[in-house]
Formats: C-alpha cells, sequence, structure tokens
C-alpha cells in the first residue's frame, strides 16, 4: 500500500495524491477517469479509451489511433475526409462516389467507369477514345461525324452516307455509289457528264438532246430523227436518201 494511503470501510484505498484504487482493480483518478484493471480508460464525458489507442465515444463511435472513425452504422471516416461505406463505396470529400465495382459517380451525377467510360446524366456514354453514344442509339465521333442507329453516317458538314453508299449533300443532291448525282428537282448526272432530265431527256457534255422518242437536237438547233432525217433550224429537212425539203421553196 502506498505510503499515507487510506483504506475505506469497503476496501477501497485512497492516495495521497487524490486517486481511488477500488478492491477490483480499478483506478479513480482526480479528474473524473477511471483506468480499468484491462487498461481501458473511462474518461468523465462517457469516452473510452482503450489499451489499443482506440477511443469509443458515447454516440458509439470509434476512433482508431491512425484518426480513422468507425460509425455506428458501419461507415468509415478516414483522415483525409472520405467516407467507407458499410457496401464498399468510398464518399471522397469532392463529393465523388467510388464503388466497389471500380466506377466513380462525379457530384454532377456523371458515371466514370473502370474501362475510361463516362455516361452522363442524360444517358449518353462517353468512350475512351472520345466518341459519344446517345440515349437513341447514335454515335457522335470526336471529328464531328454522326453514326445513326439505321447504318448512317451524318458529316460535320451536314451530308449524309447512307448505309447503300449514297450521299445526301445539303442541297439535296444525291450522290450514288457508282458516281451519278441526282439534283433536288429530279434530274441526275452521270459520271461522264451527260444529264438525264425527269421528263426522260438526255443532255450530252457537247450540248446534244437526246429525246424520249429517240430524236436529237444538237447544239446548232438542228434535229435528227429516229428514221435519219435532219430538220434544220431554218425549216428544210434533209432526208437519208440525200433528198431536201425546204417548207420556204417547196422543193
Amino acid at each position: 500500500m502506498p505510503r499515507g494511503a487510506t483504506l475505506t470501510p469497503r476496501g477501497a484505498t485512497l492516495t495521497p495524491r487524490g486517486a481511488t484504487l477500488t478492491p477490483r482493480g480499478a483506478t479513480l483518478t482526480p479528474r473524473g477517469a477511471t483506468l480499468t484493471p484491462r487498461g481501458a480508460t473511462l474518461m468523465p464525458r462517457g469516452a473510452t479509451l482503450t489499451p489499443r489507442g482506440a477511443t469509443l465515444t458515447p454516440r458509439g463511435a470509434t476512433l482508431t489511433p491512425r484518426g480513422a472513425t468507425l460509425m455506428p452504422r458501419g461507415a468509415t471516416l478516414t483522415p483525409r475526409g472520405a467516407t467507407l461505406t458499410p457496401r464498399g463505396a468510398t464518399l471522397t470529400p469532392r463529393g465523388a462516389t467510388l464503388t466497389p465495382r471500380g466506377a466513380t459517380l462525379t457530384p454532377r451525377g456523371a458515371t466514370l467507369t473502370p474501362r475510361g467510360a463516362t455516361l452522363t446524366p442524360r444517358g449518353a456514354s462517353l468512350t475512351p477514345r472520345g466518341a459519344t453514344l446517345t440515349p437513341r442509339g447514335a454515335t457522335q465521333t470526336p471529328r464531328g461525324a454522326t453514326l445513326t442507329p439505321r447504318g448512317a453516317t451524318l458529316t460535320p458538314r451536314g451530308a449524309t452516307l447512307t448505309p447503300r453508299g449514297a450521299t445526301l449533300t445539303p442541297r439535296g443532291a444525291t450522290l450514288t455509289p457508282r458516281g451519278a448525282t441526282q439534283t433536288p428537282r429530279g434530274a441526275t448526272q452521270t459520271p461522264r457528264g451527260a444529264t438525264l432530265t425527269p421528263r426522260g431527256a438526255t443532255l450530252t457534255p457537247r450540248g446534244a438532246t437526246l429525246m424520249p422518242r429517240g430524236a436529237t437536237l444538237t447544239p446548232r438547233g438542228a434535229t435528227l430523227t429516229p428514221r435519219g432525217a435532219t430538220l434544220t433550224p431554218r425549216g428544210a429537212t434533209l432526208m437519208p436518201r440525200g433528198a431536201t425539203f425546204d417548207i420556204r421553196t417547196r422543193e
């Protein structure tokens, strides 16, 4: 027994410094703390200091020696401000959420997948290569083109490439895979420079016009009939056998 100590009738020991030793081995300090035989410390405000350095608060939280906080519902607060949920997710101080599968939920509602893709709150997906997948199934490439679900491609300049290889220009023309061009008014320009009109006529590169019934209008105004006759601009008719009929002279 310490020198100057006092034994109470119930078996407690009062030390000269004001501590109280209970019969069960506990120590009551002058400041109101209690030291248990197993090494724990009960603080006056209800907290408990374990022998390993942890602190149990009256509300059920546990403060670890490394600065982490274990909440009663299973969450863990790290010293850097992150929160570990019971399901394995991590809440960062900036508001992001790291899921157990490696995805990251940003404060603005976007989701970063482990493979580098980004899911926006509106349902679009940004791939690691810079493409954007829209909720309706279209794909926007980094160069500005758009691939539609039906296989068409919209270029940045407004043209449309169809799955069959045709190209629709912003002005309404259609470029076919064989090189022809269909204008908005219904005409067709062939790769060799001829133009097919909606009424069936053909305009050649040299200026002649092939009519649907077989006649040919030359650039100088003459008309070649299917039977070989030639109608001149002045009204004369040249027959295949060499005869000439002139309306003015009636020969």
